[in-house]
């Protein structure tokens, strides 16, 4: 499957900077991180929280379901939640710079037992 279609065949639009971006991902936070941008509307001016199911993931990619698999997908937020990208971009005046950003502000997961 396309990373930048969802099952419905819906296009994924990024812009540039996003896909210009410099960051570091393992292959599950990179599945992650692409199928919650298959999860934001289009027409979206704000990013509302989302809610992102494991077994969602597994049937979006066709993996395997066991043991394994579900526990490297439950660790991916937490370790999403250190990462960084570099996004560069040109100032008004014509000045390259880099805006570095976390991937996600914060994360919210079950409590283990």
């Amino acid at each position: 499957m396309n990373w930048f279609e969802n099952k419905n065949q819906d296009l994924i639009v990024s812009s540039n900077a996003l896909i210009e971006a410099k960051y570091d991902f393992t292959l599950w936070q990179k599945r992650v991180f692409v199928y919650m941008i298959t999860c934001i509307d289009k027409n979206d001016k704000d990013f509302k929280p989302l809610r992102i199911w494991i077994k969602d993931l597994i049937n979006f990619y066709g993996v395997v379901n066991g043991e394994t698999t579900y526990s490297i997908i439950r660790s991916v937020p937490m370790e999403l939640l250190n990462k960084k990208m570099i996004i560069p971009y040109v100032t008004s005046e014509g000045f390259a710079r880099e805006r570095i950003a976390n991937i996600f502000s914060a994360v919210d997961s079950p409590k283990d037992n």
